[in-house]
């Protein structure tokens, strides 16, 4: 606990001394403690002793209180002289994780010297929730009838030390990265003794320091003050404060019962030894007596000391902070982690949102039309996002968790310069007009009264991408740019006049690019390329592209009026028509040139009035040289009704390689 929790804790110390003083005076409250240890009422027994307690606050290298079931198990014994033993716990954090305590202990009380001297031993278990550490510990002390020196050593296992941790945010509007968990070596030491001795109530106070360090980290020296109440030797309280500059100041109050566990032998045969190191109840107190003390608890660091190492995000290498303004439809806050927007057009409209990442770290369904704004980055932590930072990519923490079923804008998206719409479900139109470097991926587009995505004069990169039953094209494309990667599109087949892909150009010159592109059940074509005016448009079809149609599955053409050129390339490409041809490739209406650049690795299932159908097309691999370079097929497999491959009015120079054509009612080639 930090220090502003400190008068809780206090006052929770308080109430359990109260209640433990309800029975009368501490003599009182001995004697009720005496009838939960009857079991063991004589000196014969051979015994263990168990204890249950809880710790609250938090401490050096951990941050929430835990609950203790511990044991101590006699091994060997010389009364008043040794005790060779075991001392076992297990840790219970409020968090449900789990830690041990393995140890062994000696003890041996020195008459020279009057005082009582131990080495012990343990090895350490401890789950932070993320990860698991193993540690050993060697401690020594000496015990004496004024004056406690106790010192132990912390040493977690090498091989392990270091685990990394996701990226996390703050309640604010940062991000955490590069974070990971560190398990530090580190030497304490403390020196005290009793304080006040009333019957059978002891106090000690005891102050020191410790020092703990890792190869990642600087060292840290800090102070820790610690004094413990016992009453009748079961009932011990104990509160600490430390502080130091790593884990700052913290406190931790504990309690724990302790009562002796008789064993014995369950059949015939000797007893186990006695054992008489304990305090049984009733002894005399005699709170003098170093001898008594061979079997008291061990005091040190029971967690495993665990940094948690992290830097705050960075746009770039020596710059500025990533600003995360975190969305959610509930939020009615400022943007942060802890008090998130509640629509994008708030976020939008922050004075920091082009230079944030306005984030749906929550998901949720935003009813809203959004217009984004210059240099505007809007994600949802549907699919996996990453940010780039000074580390190179880094995933936003909580992206990832629904890729299948993604946060909803119900509404139309207007895109803008330099904008990113990543990982939405938009029931409207996304469009552009006059834009460039826009990004819309890892999104869908569902029930769009008309295109589902509509460019004009823009320039956009869309990738990764699911449209459904749009109103008219998938995408429209008019006098624009684009990168089109990995796109599904899926018509509505009781729609007329639907295409998937529909580009169309004018005056400018513009390049698009399609790869893994899948088109299927559209009414019109699956890919119509059209040049209308005095701008060429530069076409790249590849990858594992699939489009099915009822009309021409591609369909490209210089059309009547234009004078610009149309320069195709077409590789990797299965194509399919229920009611027209698989390609339809068009250049004797338009005053250019429609010219076949490439051509590998295509196919036509199906098509209801010919495979491939050109007319007018020139075939050259480089336009750009005076001399004409073929074109390489390679394998051509067509299956149609109608013309396999019908050539019109060809020029330039076509290999076909391997031709596989099958059809009816019409010639093969």
């Amino acid at each position: 606990m930090s220090l502003k929790s400190f008068p809780h804790s206090v006052a929770a110390l308080a109430v359990a001394l109260a209640l433990l003083g309800t029975e009368g005076t501490a003599g009182e409250l001995a004697g009720t403690l005496a009838e939960l240890d009857r079991s063991v009422d004589t000196a014969d027994d051979y015994v263990t002793r168990v204890g249950v307690g809880h710790n609250a606050g938090s401490g050096v290298g951990y941050s929430e209180g835990f609950t203790t079931l511990e044991g101590l198990i006699p091994l060997i014994e010389d009364p008043e002289r040794s005790l060779f033993f075991a001392d076992l716990r297990m840790l219970l954090s409020n968090q449900a994780t789990m830690g041990a305590n393995l140890g062994i202990g000696h003890r041996v009380f020195d008459d020279d010297l009057g005082r009582t001297l131990g080495l012990f031993a343990w090895y350490d278990f401890r789950n932070t929730g993320n990860h698991q550490f193993h540690q050993l510990t060697l401690g020594f002390e000496t015990l004496g009838e004024h004056l406690d020196f106790r010192s132990n050593v912390y040493i977690p296992n090498v091989s392990d030390r270091q685990k990394d941790l996701s990226n996390r945010f703050g309640a604010g509007h940062q991000m955490f990265v590069d974070r990971t968990e560190i398990a530090m070596t580190g030497i304490d030491m403390e020196a005290g003794g009793a304080v006040l001795n009333l019957d059978r109530l002891r106090t000690r106070g005891f102050g020191g320091g410790y020092y703990f360090t890792s190869p990642e980290s600087d060292g840290i020296w800090g102070w820790r003050a610690r004094a413990e109440i016992s009453l009748a030797n079961n009932i011990d309280l104990s509160v600490s404060v430390q502080e130091d500059d790593l884990f700052g100041t913290t406190v931790n109050i504990g309690a724990i019962f302790r009562y002796l566990q008789p064993l014995r032998r369950p059949g015939p045969g000797p007893e186990y030894p006695p054992v008489r190191s304990f305090r049984r109840p009733g002894d005399p107190v005699a709170h003098r007596d170093v001898r008594q003390r061979l079997a008291e608890p061990v005091p040190r660091f029971r967690n495993i000391v665990v940094h948690t190492d992290e830097t705050i995000a960075l746009a770039s290498a020596g710059g500025s902070a990533i600003n995360m303004l975190h969305i959610s439809p509930a939020g009615t806050g400022d943007g942060s982690f802890a008090s998130p927007y509640g629509t994008i057009a708030e976020a939008l409209a922050d004075p920091l949102a082009d230079s944030s990442v306005i984030y749906a770290s929550r998901g949720g369904t935003f009813t809203e039309n959004v217009v984004l704004g210059t240099d505007t980055t809007v994600l949802s932590n549907g699919p996996t996002q990453q940010v780039t930072t000074q580390f190179g990519l880094q995933t936003l923490p909580l992206s990832g968790s629904s890729p299948t079923a993604l946060p909803q804008i119900v509404g139309d998206v207007a895109l803008a310069d330099d904008s990113t719409l990543s990982g939405f479900q938009v029931t409207g139109t996304v469009s552009g007009n006059g834009v460039s470097n826009a990004v819309f991926t890892e999104s869908r587009v569902h029930d769009a009264p008309g295109s589902a995505i509509s460019l004009v004069a823009s320039q956009a990169t869309l990738s990764n991408l699911t449209i459904v039953d749009a109103g008219a094209a998938g995408i429209h494309l008019s006098d624009s740019d684009a990168t089109v990667t990995g796109v599904t599109i899926t018509g509505d087949a009781a729609t007329a006049g639907t295409d998937g892909v529909l580009v169309d150009t004018d005056a400018t010159s513009r390049t698009i690019t399609l790869e893994n592109l899948s088109v299927s059940d559209v009414t019109d074509a699956g890919v119509e390329l059209n040049v209308n005016g005095t701008g060429t448009l530069t076409a790249s079809i590849s990858g594992s592209t699939t489009l099915a149609a009822a009309g021409n599955a591609l369909d490209a053409e210089t059309t009547t009026g234009s004078t610009g050129d149309l320069l195709l390339s077409v590789s990797s490409t299965s194509v399919s028509s229920s009611g027209a041809a698989g390609m339809r490739l068009d250049g004797s209406d338009g005053g250019g040139t429609l010219t076949i650049t490439g051509f590998t690795g295509n196919g036509v299932t199906a098509a209801g009035t010919g495979g491939i159908l050109a007319d007018t097309v020139t075939f050259d691999s480089n336009p750009s040289t005076v001399a004409i370079e073929s074109v390489d097929v390679e394998d051509l497999t067509i299956s149609a009704t109608g013309d396999g491959l019908q050539l019109l009015s060809p020029s330039g120079e076509l290999d076909l390689g391997t031709l596989s054509i099958t059809n009816s009612n019409g010639t093969g080639l």
